[in-house]
């Protein structure tokens, strides 16, 4: 999407601020430098300026033709499918017929040759032909992804696939691509680096800066310029390209010569105050644009008659060679480029929270893969004679990467739309999930697990870089007509009883397929078995027992009282106003979360503006009805129960809220023994239209930054703007967690597929998530209403609290830890009859020490029967970790996120120690030993 020729107001406050991009048809004749500086806070020469600045060298003027082509947006896919096919049957046709049309960028997105050729299969070979020709310039990217929504190895997935997919007709670009990103990530030079691509071209988030907290100290920091040079936090470069005037700015240019001439001379003259080459960009299409198919005889056109500059039909690879000899002028950036110093308005950062249930989804379906899928597969390859299926895990992930288009995950589309992309996640997870089972089946009928000397066991994996003490919830299904009872079953480890909390859910029918033989349907008596499963080695697994001969008492650090519930690390007691008071027990800090804030919103998906009446309901200080309705020695659930009245709309003429309604939010704490976060769940029972509801934590940490997990990060943000900030709000965007610290503690508030927090300019700095938003229309260029968007029924949403030490660096780390573990719904296990095999009932694929690192992708290579082991490093000091491949592994490799070898790594009597720099990632190709 883009803004298109629209007047927006762009505030609530009193000062409104209107924004106008004018981007199509004679608009884009206007240099609004006045706009620019608004959005982007550039100091833009005037005219008179720009003349006397101008060097008398001869301007070398760029012409590339392309269309920005949102898959769907305003359009369901189909729709707009059918306007791809007509683009492409005409630019094809162009291609064959006028020689003069030298090349055409397919919005660096290999898909949409996919979407075509899926209607008109017969037309491979032109595209082929015209790919090989260099009239064609396809991929380096799956889709145009929203890079912030999606988490790091989504973003590396997508490149991988495709770098695959459009390899399968051709040469693949090597530039990358981000044209209408809302904001680019910090580690978006470095993943670009880890694919051998080191030129970039996007649009948003470049905005003038100098002396903030990444200041390097080069002259050309922070200037923003058309060309930059852009870092991510690990020293990792590019050289940029940024679309200053827009990605249009070139766009239908005139046939008629005298008004084609005189276009272009203000078109040129605009980014010329912007760049510091004399070769300018001037982009040709737009959103779902059809090629201009006579720009390469207009050009020809004034070239022959003598224009005073060269006009050249080009692409970004010839571009970006001519720019690269003047990279000493181009303005430096370091880190994010999310409009930190803007206006507030243009990174569009609310799609955040626009549609929770499209984030939730999409959290589920890249831990599914990522979790629990790759890594079963690999066991399943090495340990259940199952060769890795690379075919369907490619089809899961095309059919995941297919829901993070920018105008998709964002959620800033028809209802049409998101109804679709909901289809699209519920394939992933059905198809996904039966991968997962016979994965699961091939490792599982090897392993030994009759050594935990119980009739059943539960085999629990841990796919993450570090130890695992995570609940889990398993089944256990024992014949129809048992005896035994809930009371008769117990989860053991090595002889000890665990706290498990144990469900009958009595006689239930069940089925299962056999590969040769008919259907079996079957009733069984089905127990739910839920406890900590404590010491799960990193990237392995472990096998505890289930009795069922009668279950003994557990130890536990759980009390629970009327008010309250306590363990070793956290003392969790509800105020009145259902609000849960929680000391960290380790630190004596004390947090005060559960309050929960709704305000009207009369904005649209793209933007939260609060009505100018700044109504706002909330919890604090009113009763709530708090009940405990679960204890054992495994975890205690309280309930706060809270009834809202708030006004059930806005009235748009006035932008005031209006109405009223009763709006219902249980709110459930779960303290579990052993643990050291607080787990909460929310149920919003949602009747009004129009608003926002954000639950906030209040704490005494004293800082002036934040920190915000997303992307193989933990970046650092400013919490209070800079005196340029128009927007009253400073929304900000993450995966897994947010959070702030000092010198003593620390809190981070995690989410499972919430991705919108705010830090208050309040006395205290509350911290803020957003748990619903609700609006009624798309916004941006026309009149799209989107009643779905208002999110109507009941919400489910969960998070949690997690207090840390900071004078023990291992606690930090361990909450980090904590963090994504919840984000990232790991660990899974499988319940089963005991039985005999070869493979231990507890090990790991591969030994994993070390701190400070995080495991990114377990998986085999796509390219080679080896293994792929990715971490990162989040922090700001290095780490190394140490690897024991005795046994399992003879040779160890440094890949690129391509997964092409660099180097070998020494390995000595089978252990190999990588270094894991600050801010780094690091990917390790495992060959299997002999």
């Amino acid at each position: 999407m883009n803004f298109s020729g629209k007047c927006e107001k762009t505030t609530g406050s009193e000062n409104d601020v209107y924004m106008c991009i004018c981007v199509r048809g004679s608009a884009a004749d206007i240099a609004l430098d006045k706009s620019l500086q608004i959005y982007y806070n550039i100091s833009v020469k005037s005219p008179s300026e720009r003349d006397s600045s101008m060097s008398t060298e001869k301007k070398h003027l760029h012409f590339i033709s392309h269309t920005h082509w949102d898959r769907e947006w305003y359009m369901p896919f189909e729709a707009h499918r059918f306007k791809l096919v007509e683009f492409f049957d005409r630019l094809l046709n162009t291609l064959d017929t006028d020689p003069s049309f030298k090349s055409f960028h397919l919005d660096g997105q290999a898909v949409v040759i996919e979407d075509y050729l899926a209607v008109r299969p017969q037309m491979r070979g032109k595209i082929e032909k015209y790919i090989a020709e260099g009239r064609l310039v396809s991929g380096p990217w799956y889709i145009l992804q929203d890079e912030y929504l999606v988490d790091g190895e989504s973003n590396v997935r997508n490149m991988l696939v495709g770098k695959q997919v459009a390899a399968e007709y051709g040469k693949v670009s090597d530039i990358g691509y981000f044209p209408d990103a809302f904001g680019n990530i910090s580690q978006a030079p470095q993943i670009l680096r880890g694919f051998g691509i080191d030129c970039v071209a996007f649009g948003r988030g470049v905005s003038e800066r100098h002396g903030d907290r990444l200041d390097t100290g080069e002259e050309n920091y922070g200037k923003a310029r058309s060309e930059i040079i852009w870092r991510s936090p690990d020293g990792s470069e590019v050289n940029g390209a940024v679309f200053l005037d827009w990605y249009s700015n070139g766009n239908e240019i005139p046939a008629d010569p005298e008004k084609a001439a005189a276009k272009i001379k203000a078109c040129a003259d605009s980014i010329a105050a912007k760049s510091t080459t004399p070769h300018l960009l001037l982009m040709n299409g737009c959103d779902h644009q059809p090629a201009q198919i006579d720009i390469g005889q207009i050009i020809d056109k004034l070239n022959a008659d003598g224009y005073p500059d060269e006009l050249i039909h080009s692409n970004f690879r010839d571009y970006f060679d001519a720019i690269l000899p003047y990279r000493d002028n181009f303005g430096i950036f370091v880190g994010e480029l999310d409009g930190e110093y803007s206006d507030g308005w243009w990174t569009l950062a609310n799609t955040a929270s626009s549609r929770i249930y499209l984030k939730q989804y999409n959290r589920e379906c890249e831990n599914l893969l990522e979790k629990k899928a790759e890594p079963l597969s690999v066991l399943a390859a090495l340990y259940g004679n199952k060769p890795a299926d690379r075919d369907y895990l490619k089809f899961l992930w095309k059919n995941l990467l297919k829901n993070h288009p920018h105008d998709s995950i964002c959620g800033c589309s028809l209802d049409d739309v998101h109804s679709e992309m909901v289809t699209r996640f519920k394939k992933v997870l059905a198809s996904g999930g039966e991968l997962v089972k016979e994965e699961a089946a091939a490792f599982m009928a090897n392993v030994n697990t009759e050594s935990a000397g119980t009739k059943y066991a539960v085999t629990v994996f841990n796919p993450t870089a570090h130890t695992s003490s995570e609940a889990v919830t398993v089944k256990l299904d024992l014949p129809e007509d048992t005896t035994v009872t809930a009371a008769d079953i117990a989860v053991v480890d090595g002889g000890t009883v665990l706290p498990a909390d144990i469900r009958d859910c009595g006689v239930v029918w069940d089925y299962i397929l056999p590969k040769d033989a008919f259907r079996v349907p079957f009733n069984v008596h089905r127990f739910e078995l839920t406890f900590r499963a404590a010491d799960v080695p990193a990237a392995g697994w472990k096998t505890f027992g289930v009795a069922i001969d009668g279950a003994k008492e557990a130890a536990t650090d759980l009390t629970v009282s009327k008010t309250g519930m306590a363990n070793k690390r956290l003392r969790v007691k509800f105020s009145r106003d259902g609000s849960a008071v929680v000391t960290d027990r380790k630190t004596g800090a004390v947090y005060t979360t559960g309050i929960f804030v709704d305000s009207g919103d009369a904005g649209n998906e793209y933007n939260y503006r609060e009505t100018k009446d700044l109504l706002r309901v909330t919890t604090e200080g009113t009763r709530a009805k708090v009940e405990l309705v679960s204890a054992s020695a495994a975890s205690a659930t309280f309930k706060a129960t809270h009834t809202m009245k708030i006004p059930s709309g806005v009235d748009f003429a006035t932008r005031t809220r209006t109405g009223e309604c009763e709006m219902t939010i249980e709110a459930y704490f779960t303290l579990r023994e052993g643990a050291r976060r607080l787990d909460m769940k929310t149920v919003i029972h949602n009747n009004a239209d129009n608003h926002r509801v954000v639950v906030l934590t209040k704490h005494g940490i004293q800082s002036d930054l934040l920190m915000a997990e997303g992307q193989f990060n933990m970046v650092e943000r400013e919490i209070t703007p800079w005196e340029g900030w128009k927007n009253p709000n400073k929304p900000g965007k993450m995966t897994n967690f947010f959070g702030v610290e000092d010198d003593k503690c620390g809190v981070f508030m995690a989410g499972r597929g919430l991705n919108e927090y705010e830090v208050l300019r309040d006395d205290g700095h509350t911290l803020s998530l957003t748990i619903h938003r609700g609006t009624h229309e798309l916004g941006d260029w026309g009149d799209f209403p989107t009643p779905e968007a208002q999110c109507k029924g009941v919400l489910t949403v969960e998070y949690a609290l997690v207090p840390y030490s900071m004078t023990s660096r291992d606690d930090r780390n361990t909450a980090i830890d904590e963090g994504y573990s919840f984000g990232c719904y790991a660990p899974m296990a499988v319940c089963a009859p005991a039985h005999g095999g070869t493979v231990p009932a507890t090990d790991a694929l591969v030994g994993i020490s070390g701190r400070g690192f995080v495991l990114s992708a377990l998986k085999m290579s796509d390219f080679r029967d080896t293994v792929i082991l990715r971490v990162f490093n989040p922090n700001a000091k290095s780490a190394k970790m140490k690897l024991d491949l005795t046994g399992k592994f003879g040779a160890a490799y440094a890949v690129n996120l391509n997964e092409d070898r660099q180097k070998k790594l020494l390995v000595r009597e089978g252990k190999c120690s990588v270094d894991v720099p600050a801010k780094t990632i690091v990917t390790v190709e495992l060959v299997p030993a002999e």
